[in-house]
């Protein structure tokens, strides 16, 4: 664990927490509650100066997330989210007796090596560390002593899925996206990308759910970098595919994971922010499998997008272009340049009565051309 005393400071004032199950799909092993306090886990966490505030932030089959405080009781304390990993606080329903006790048989946990605790350690201290402090990378505040028992990170107001989805709902005609969400969003989550991949470090998740940003845009981070494999001493790197389908380039179907892969789901991202449409309208993964394979678009680029932003357009179609490799596609440090570029020339060539137009859309929404407050 690291020293948490150059924290940022955080908003006092937070949305309500609210329990949302993640998009992972349940397969019924788990109970479809998220994992539940116990009383040995809170006195670890307080060990550690950390509170768990009432609610639950997002749950899947993998972990629950809770919010919480950092700090001494009688200091001042830090709004923080806490990681739970639900192999460890909450038994399979399938692996318990029947008639046993289902909250006793919870707390059993498998043994765990010496050779589990050193690598557990040896990848948190990286994550942790200042080897991955960016200003637009999620930081690890602290983590626990058990292997994959929790993990505290910083609090944040919502994610650049949630952001998207929700605002193109409150949209009744279209989605129109303003410039802010190109470059005050997707450059700096390139910046992040490309300071990975610098350190020879992949992330393989990168997606839409693991930008984080809070109000008006004045933090945005990309989170999930517990996924990055380094590279060994040949330049190689590990072949296991992680991640969601829905942002993965198709090439990683075949081939070992590498940085260019990582452009792509930048490229679909990017896409989601043009379009406001999930890629593949989070269809089913047996047919996103199948859509990819058959070299399918995750987003389709209709007329008045590709008029109003055509150079963030073909952006995106060079950066997901699969031929040669992926060879042709820009790394993430050009493509973050790119981006900011492509959408200041294509917004200054812009009419000024569909300018006003999008102006009083984005007002009436409470979403400025500047930066726009995330959370209301």
């Amino acid at each position: 664990m690291f020293d948490t005393t150059d924290a940022l400071t955080l908003p006092a004032s937070l949305p309500p927490p609210h329990s949302q199950a993640g998009q992972d799909y349940f397969d019924g092993s788990y109970g479809l509650d998220p994992a539940f306090i116990t009383k040995p886990l809170e006195e670890r966490l307080a060990a550690c100066a950390i509170q768990i505030t009432p609610g639950c932030l997002a749950y899947n089959r993998t972990f629950t997330v809770k919010p919480g405080l950092l700090g001494p009781t009688d200091g001042d304390r830090v709004p923080v989210v806490v990681k739970l990993y639900n192999s460890t606080h909450r038994q399979r329903l399938v692996d318990v007796p029947p008639g046993a006790n289902a909250w006793r048989a919870s707390q059993q946990r498998a043994a765990v090596t010496e050779e589990d605790i050193a690598e557990y350690a040896r990848e948190m201290n990286i994550i942790a560390g200042p080897e991955m402090r960016h200003p637009n990378l999620l930081r690890v505040l602290l983590f626990s002593c058990i292997p994959r028992d929790w993990i505290c990170c910083e609090m944040f107001e919502s994610n650049l899925f949630t952001y998207v989805q929700e605002h193109r709902k409150s949209f009744p005609r279209e989605w129109r996206p303003c410039q802010s969400l190109f470059t005050k969003v997707v450059s700096p989550i390139a910046s992040a990308v490309e300071f990975l991949h610098h350190n020879k470090y992949v992330h393989k998740d990168v997606n839409s759910k693991h930008v984080l940003i809070m109000c008006n845009f004045s933090r945005v981070v990309l989170a999930g970098h517990k996924l990055t494999k380094h590279h060994d001493s040949e330049g190689m790197l590990s072949s296991a595919k992680r991640g969601e389908i829905h942002w993965m380039d198709p090439l990683c179907l075949e081939h070992a994971y590498a940085p260019v892969n990582d452009v792509y789901s930048l490229g679909v991202v990017l896409a989601e922010i043009l379009t406001g449409d999930a890629p593949f309208r989070m269809e089913n993964q047996g047919a996103v499998v199948k859509k990819l394979v058959a070299g399918e678009s995750s987003h389709h680029i209709y007329d008045d997008t590709e008029r109003r932003w055509p150079r963030l357009c073909q952006l995106f179609r060079r950066t997901t272009d699969t031929t040669d490799q992926g060879r042709g596609r820009p790394d993430a440090k050009a493509f973050g340049k790119e981006v900011t570029q492509c959408a200041k020339q294509d917004d200054s060539e812009v009419p000024s009565a569909t300018r006003q137009v999008e102006a009083e859309m984005h007002a009436a929404e409470g979403l400025e051309d500047k930066p726009g407050c995330v959370v209301s």
